[in-house]
């Protein structure tokens, strides 16, 4: 028996207060394949200086041989020293049989510095030395991939998977590929690669976002037996909750929604969204006490405007203008919709100067909302704006022709106008 398998043999019985003599004896009895094979082992079970020990010691012995500055970068990235780890990468130039490997490590180190265009320039620099490696074509998929860019990932990963690559690093190519798809709202697309990747492996993310999809395409059922199948393999899954929970409330599965809605809340408490779908659920039921009481907390963690905007809409379905008026002023972003609200609000205390005001500020950008031209119609009417209101009225009547309230009005207006 090597030395070096001496020293991995002590790390398996824990006998790690041997390890340093033994280690000694491996750099001086061992030859350079056994020593190449410890370091490997020593980098993958994490013992990080007794790799470098190893890896130092070879470069001495080998100083050409740039294969152990990658060993060494490989460690001084473990070790957060990312300058080491670059300044032992440039000593590889391009024509060293190591180079396109450098290439890749120092792509991966740009990544972890948040400078995602320069490890881009670097796997492409790599990929036009070597066009047909997979490795270089799958990394740049998964760059892409990380920073959000589903649309530029998705043709590298068809790519991969046109030429038979089904799997890279353990990662499920159909698996990426119908995430992409879904998260790009191409949700029929991404189905089969979801399953045929759900067919390969049986793992959260798999199970999630076959469900998120069905949710997106109503198909609420399926949707709901993947989620629910999710939950049970992995209750501290969170987004899982989210969805799940939309689907059962689709399914007017109401009391079954707020039993996973409350489950959610103990495994995320900060999940605004959760809150806000509770809320929903109460107003659904009439409990509008219910229904605040949800909203107040979904503002406490909700890092946009979206509760505070839900509970001002609330006030005003209860008549509350002013706490309504009140909670829209506190906002940061007073968006289309929440001028919207505000207009609802002036309208409700009869004050017509600033509700037409916000009205028209709103309808900027919600003139083709359907519930907008309604509302917009409908008051223009009551405050005698007769043709304006037609306007409204009959372009929302074009695409809801089964609105007989509506159709009833405009006829009363073109009868008595």
């Amino acid at each position: 028996m090597s030395y070096s398998e001496k020293v991995l043999q002590a790390i398996e019985k824990g006998n790690l207060d041997k390890l340093p003599k033994l280690l000694n004896l491996a750099l001086q009895n061992d030859n350079k394949e056994y020593l190449n094979s410890l370091y490997n082992e020593l980098f993958y079970l994490g013992f990080l200086n007794e790799a470098k020990k190893v890896a130092s010691y070879l470069k001495s012995k080998e100083e050409n041989n740039l294969q152990y500055n990658l060993y060494l970068a490989e460690i001084a990235i473990e070790d957060d020293d990312l300058d080491a780890a670059l300044t032992l990468l440039e000593e590889i130039p391009q024509n060293s049989e190591f180079y396109i490997e450098s290439l890749i490590i120092t792509a991966d180190i740009y990544q972890i510095l948040g400078i995602p265009e320069v490890s881009l320039h670097k796997l492409e620099k790599a990929l036009k030395i070597d066009p047909n490696e997979p490795i270089l074509q799958f990394a740049i998929a998964e760059l892409y991939f990380s920073i959000g860019e589903y649309e530029n990932a998705l043709p590298q990963y068809q790519k991969l998977l046109k030429n038979g690559h089904q799997n890279i690093s353990h990662i499920s190519i159909s698996e990426r590929i119908g995430i992409s798809l879904s998260i790009l709202g191409h949700f029929e697309e991404a189905v089969p690669y979801l399953e045929e990747s759900l067919n390969e492996y049986k793992g959260d993310d798999q199970l999630f976002y076959l469900g998120y999809t069905y949710l997106q395409l109503n198909e609420n059922e399926k949707a709901i037996n993947l989620l629910s199948e999710l939950i049970n393999l992995n209750d501290t899954y969170q987004s899982a909750y989210v969805y799940l929970a939309e689907a059962l409330k689709e399914e007017n599965r109401l009391n079954e929604a707020l039993d996973i809605i409350k489950k959610g809340i103990k495994i995320d408490t900060y999940q605004s969204k959760l809150y806000q779908l509770a809320s929903e659920i109460m107003h659904s039921k009439n409990n509008m006490k219910e229904a605040e009481k949800y909203l107040l907390q979904a503002i406490k963690y909700d890092q946009g405007e979206t509760s505070r905007l839900a509970l001002a809409n609330l006030y005003v379905t209860e008549n509350r203008y002013l706490e309504a008026i009140n909670l829209i002023e506190k906002m940061q972003d007073v968006d289309a919709m929440a001028k919207w609200t505000l207009a609802q609000s002036y309208r409700g205390l009869e004050n017509d100067k600033k509700a037409i005001n916000f009205y028209k500020e709103a309808s900027y950008e919600l003139h083709h909302d359907l519930e907008f031209m309604r509302d917009y119609g409908l008051y223009l009417r009551e405050i005698g704006k007769i043709e304006e209101s037609k306007h409204y009225l009959e372009h929302y009547l074009e695409h809801v022709p089964d609105d007989l309230e509506i159709a009833d009005i405009i006829d009363d207006l073109n009868f008595n106008f």
